[in-house]
């Protein structure tokens, strides 16, 4: 049985609105329909949007959804290095 997912990362700095499903999709072997799971590590207090909803990073610094069609995702300020994106897509 086939399986249709397959997962990566991407590692900032990112610039603020830069559409980072562009990126993903970029750098992916394949076209990708969404991202059906991220995991993003990032300093508390950092704001992003996924799809259309806002994000805000909490206290232990990291973000999870295993349960998302995910087309679109950017912050809204710049941010460093240290900002992780762990993905699967499909």
């Amino acid at each position: 049985m086939g399986n249709n997912t397959c997962s990566g990362q991407i590692q900032g700095p990112f610039k603020a609105n830069q559409e980072l499903f562009n990126l993903i999709q970029h750098n992916a072997e394949r076209p990708i329909m969404y991202i059906k799971h991220i995991g993003i590590q990032a300093p508390q207090g950092t704001v992003l949007s996924l799809n259309t909803n806002t994000i805000e990073i909490g206290l232990t610094g990291i973000y999870e959804n295993d349960n998302i069609a995910l087309r679109s995702i950017f912050f809204y300020t710049d941010v460093a290095e240290d900002v992780i994106i762990d993905y699967i897509i499909v």
